[in-house]
């Protein structure tokens, strides 16, 4: 049974050398994950599969550079500035991620800071995440429909062990893929196919 990868990458769009510097707060601890990436969504994603619940996205922050050096150098700022708050990095990352290192405590307000004068040089700065992060998943959706289609596909395929835990997970990536256009506020209707949403809906006779 050939598998499909469960950390999915819709139609990510070309960074034409943008890259980014983001701010991800934990919801209800003072823990932040600080980092580069050429895409914040896919970063966010393989760090946490539920970043949406995981992650306090009303408070997170990105910053937009128009170059990979420009990015890199605000990263390596920010980390100078806030050293002395460097943490261990929460269970629930993804070892495979890589996300065991630049997670800080307590250091938010000084991050908020930083990235707020950066405004004034020009930089686009999203104070509050979330609806650049929507308007991403928006923009990547039409990928959806195939991808959830195989997924749905492999998962029908597996009726007895070891396939079941196989089934498992790719039910729970594809879950959490459909949750995160829910937690958006993204109708998931024509972006799936009509067995997928049913699936994702609860119907009994779904597999």
């Amino acid at each position: 049974m050939s598998r499909i990868d469960t950390l999915i990458d819709l139609r990510r769009p070309s960074s034409d050398g943008r890259a980014f510097v983001y701010m991800l707060p934990l919801r209800a601890e003072e823990l932040l994950k600080l980092g580069f990436s050429r895409d914040p969504v896919v970063r966010m994603r393989s760090l946490h599969p539920r970043y949406f619940d995981f992650f306090d996205l009303e408070r997170a922050w990105i910053i937009e550079a128009d170059r990979v050096r420009e990015a890199r150098a605000i990263e390596r700022e920010f980390k100078r500035r806030v050293r002395e708050h460097r943490a261990p990095a929460p269970l629930e990352v993804r070892p495979q991620a890589g996300g065991e290192t630049e997670w800080y405590r307590g250091a938010r307000d000084i991050l908020q800071a930083a990235a707020s004068g950066l405004i004034a040089q020009g930089y686009n700065v999203h104070l509050g995440a979330r609806p650049w992060l929507r308007a991403q998943l928006l923009a990547r959706s039409s990928g959806l429909f195939e991808w959830s289609s195989q997924m749905y596909g492999q998962m029908q395929v597996a009726r007895a062990e070891p396939e079941l835990v196989v089934r498992d997970a790719l039910g729970s990536a594809l879950r959490a893929e459909l949750d995160a256009l829910t937690a958006f506020d993204i109708d998931i209707a024509g972006a799936v196919p009509d067995d997928v949403g049913a699936w994702y809906r609860g119907a009994p006779d779904a597999y």
